[in-house]
C-alpha cells in the first residue's frame, strides 16, 4: 500500500509539472488562465507556487519592480510582441536565443529570464523548476505581492493590474490607455 501510494504521489507530481502547454501564446495576452486550451504557452512556468511569506510583503519606495523586460511591444526585437499581462512583461515570438539580449534565453517562443530564486524575477512572478522566470500562482491564502492581481479560476496566476476607471495606478504605475493595464515604473 505505501508504494501504490507513493507511485500516486509521483504520478501527481509528474502531471503538476507543465512544460510547453503551460507558456505564453505568442499575442498579447495570455491564455485563458484555467484553461490552456491552445497547447501553446511558451513559458514553462508557474509550477512552483509562491512561498507565503514572499507573496504578502508589499513593494516599498526602496523596492524595485525589476527586472521589467517590456511595457510595449517596441520594447521587444524585431517582430516579437510583449504579452502585456505579465508582471514585467515578456517577449513572445523568438526562435533563437540571441533574439532575446541579455539575460534571456528563449524557451518554447518566448524570451525567458534565467533565475536561481524568486529574487531574480519581477516581483508577480516566481522562479520555476526549470530555473526560468514564469508565472506566479496565487490563491486566496497565496495572494500575489501588491499590486499585482490573482487573475483566474483554476489555474490562478499573478497578473498586472487593471487601470481604474479614471485611468488611476497604483503605487508609481502608469496605465497603459489601450490595453487597461497598469504598468511597472
Amino acid at each position: 500500500m505505501p508504494r501504490l501510494r507513493l507511485a500516486f504521489v509521483f504520478v501527481l507530481s509528474i502531471a503538476c509539472q507543465g512544460g510547453p502547454s503551460d507558456a505564453l501564446d505568442a499575442g498579447n495576452a495570455l491564455p485563458a488562465a484555467d484553461s490552456g486550451e491552445d497547447g501553446n504557452e511558451a513559458i514553462d512556468g508557474g509550477n512552483q507556487p509562491a512561498a507565503p511569506d514572499a507573496a504578502v510583503v508589499p513593494p516599498d519606495a526602496n523596492t524595485a519592480y525589476e527586472p521589467v523586460d517590456c511595457r510595449n511591444d517596441s520594447e521587444c526585437t524585431g517582430e516579437m510582441t510583449c504579452a502585456l499581462q505579465v508582471p514585467g512583461g515578456v517577449c513572445n515570438g523568438c526562435s533563437d536565443d540571441p533574439d532575446c539580449g541579455d539575460g534571456l534565453t528563449c524557451r518554447f517562443g518566448t524570451c525567458a529570464r534565467a533565475c536561481e530564486d524568486d529574487t531574480d524575477c519581477s516581483p508577480g512572478r516566481a522562479c520555476n523548476f526549470g530555473g526560468r522566470c514564469g508565472p506566479r500562482r496565487c490563491n486566496d491564502n497565496n495572494p500575489c505581492p501588491t499590486p499585482y492581481e490573482c487573475v483566474g479560476t483554476i489555474n490562478r496566476r499573478c497578473e498586472r493590474p487593471a487601470c481604474g476607471n479614471d485611468g488611476s495606478c497604483p503605487g508609481g504605475f502608469t496605465c497603459l490607455a489601450s490595453e487597461q493595464l497598469c504598468m511597472e515604473p
